[in-house]
């Protein structure tokens, strides 16, 4: 993702301080049975599983083996990169008809 997506998304980022950590709900992204984070580096977008350790009325406690201190997390637009995740993972071939 270019700088200037990146601005007009205007997503925003957490560094974490260790494997378990504190997030807005908005910020976690659920797919089927996985549940997950974006980590933001080098200019790119990775989706880490994360397990929901406690609940709040508006934030989670997560642990993440994979998530280390100092690493960045979208904590907020997280389902619009999912959306565009999935789009330019897709392999089906769209057409129109006449």
């Amino acid at each position: 993702m270019g700088v200037k997506a990146f601005e007009l998304l205007k997503v925003e980022l957490l560094k974490i301080k260790s494997h378990t950590f504190l997030i807005p709900k908005v910020a976690l992204v659920r797919q089927k049975n996985e549940t997950g984070l974006y980590r933001y580096k080098n200019g790119y977008f990775l989706l880490f599983q994360v397990s929901v350790v406690q609940e709040k009325s508006e934030w989670l406690k997560v642990y993440s083996e994979g998530l280390k201190e100092g690493d960045l997390i979208v904590k907020s637009k997280a389902n619009l990169l999912r959306v565009a995740d999935i789009y330019s993972t897709d392999k089906s071939e769209y057409g129109h008809g006449h």
